[in-house]
């Protein structure tokens, strides 16, 4: 998969987005976030996401959340959700459950948005289809 559409919550004005990374030397970078909030019933919707493993970082060209301008994005340890956070800073909010903590480690998976087909594999497992 070269790329990948995320939910993403700003963690200033709590909006959900979408995020779209692109695999780069085999880590997928963040390089963009919707302007426009997601519609409601797409943002509350996650019968549709499928999990992605891998590294995950930040594209030089990356401008920031278009809510409140943060360089950097977090995974949240208590709702998994993702959101913007100030690189800056030590601690973040998060944007979907509003929990609020240190910022360490690294992502290695994240639940991706299915934008195509998906067939079950043996055992009830999802996969995207090409």
């Amino acid at each position: 998969m070269d790329s990948l559409r995320v939910r993403f919550h700003c963690s200033a004005d709590q909006s959900t987005r979408t995020a779209t990374f692109s695999r780069v030397d085999g880590e997928y970078q963040i390089v963009d976030v919707s302007s426009a909030p997601a519609a409601t019933s797409h943002a509350t919707w996650s019968g549709d996401e499928l999990p992605v493993n891998g590294s995950f970082g930040t594209s030089a060209t990356y401008v920031g959340c278009p809510g409140c301008g943060s360089d950097g994005f977090v995974c949240c340890g208590s709702c998994g959700g993702l959101s913007c956070w100030c690189t800056r800073e030590e601690q973040f909010t998060c944007g979907r459950c509003g929990n609020v903590g240190p910022v360490s480690g690294g992502i290695t998976s994240i639940r991706a948005l299915g934008t195509r087909p998906i067939r079950e594999l043996g055992g009830g497992r999802p996969e995207l289809t090409a």
